[in-house]
């Protein structure tokens, strides 16, 4: 699936490649990185601990998290 970056805010959750979920911090409206925190621990990225933000490339993501209805 295509996720629209520039469409991204703050609070919106993203699946990652590697299984892990992150949520949006910051959108800097560039369409190729947006700020965000890992909120599960299924893969946390390399050198990030869980309470900092890393900076997402467009690439990394997979897919809207949306919540089961």
């Amino acid at each position: 699936m295509y996720v629209q970056l520039l469409e991204l805010k703050a609070g919106d959750r993203v699946k990652l490649h590697d299984g892990s979920v992150h949520e949006i911090v910051s959108n800097p409206r560039d369409g190729i990185w947006v700020e965000t925190r890992p909120v599960s621990q299924d893969a946390p990225p390399q050198g990030a601990p869980a309470d900092e933000t890393v900076m997402t490339h467009c690439q990394e993501i997979k897919d809207l998290d949306r919540p089961k209805a």
